[in-house]
């Protein structure tokens, strides 16, 4: 939401010089986002063979990556640069969620997949498009003084959801490993 308005503040942009950045931003969203998509799918088995809380692991790792991505794009000295150090969350933003998915369809079982799943997209949802947006927002104006501080209202921001997602994702770990021990013997033994 904030790339916009971020980029003509940050580096003093016309509207359209913010017009030409942002086709590009979309190409590399499109383009990289697929990619990302598709391989996260493999990357997320793949890691899942290797170690029980591989989907988590993964989680772990692709927000660090989209974290250090988005805090750091607007401390660049141009927006070309900017862009260029956008790449690695254009390619990783479709990991998490795709690590979550199948992290929650191993553990939840088969019955209360649908509501459990359409519950959790919708509070995910509420609480992502409504807080975010308007937490960059609130930070640029009271503790950097205005418009111009969305330069540093976003990193702020992102570092705090790192500090938040990482910690609550190796605390998952645990209970994860855990669950799927449990499923796996109830299935050995045929139950």
């Amino acid at each position: 939401f904030w790339i916009p308005s971020a980029l003509g503040r940050t580096y003093g942009l016309s509207q359209l010089e913010v017009a030409s950045y942002l086709k590009i931003w979309g190409l590399m969203t499109v383009t990289l986002g697929t990619v990302g998509t598709l391989a996260g799918g493999v990357i997320a088995d793949r890691m899942r063979r290797a170690r029980d809380d591989g989907y988590i692991l993964l989680a772990m790792l692709s927000l660090l990556l989209i974290g250090v991505s988005f805090g750091g794009f607007l401390l660049m000295r141009s927006p070309a640069l900017a862009l260029l150090w956008l790449t690695p969350a254009a390619l990783a933003t479709a990991l998490p969620p795709v690590a979550a998915t199948a992290a929650a369809m191993e553990i939840i079982p088969r019955q209360m997949r649908s509501l459990l799943f359409a519950t959790w997209m919708l509070i995910v949802s509420l609480i992502g498009l409504s807080t975010g947006p308007a937490l960059i927002g609130f930070v640029s104006d009271h503790l950097f003084g205005g418009g111009a501080g969305v330069r540093y209202a976003i990193p702020l921001c992102s570092a705090a959801g790192l500090a938040f997602a990482v910690p609550l994702l190796l605390a998952v770990r645990g209970v994860y490993h855990r669950t799927m021990t449990e499923a796996a013997q109830i299935s050995a033994r045929g139950l």
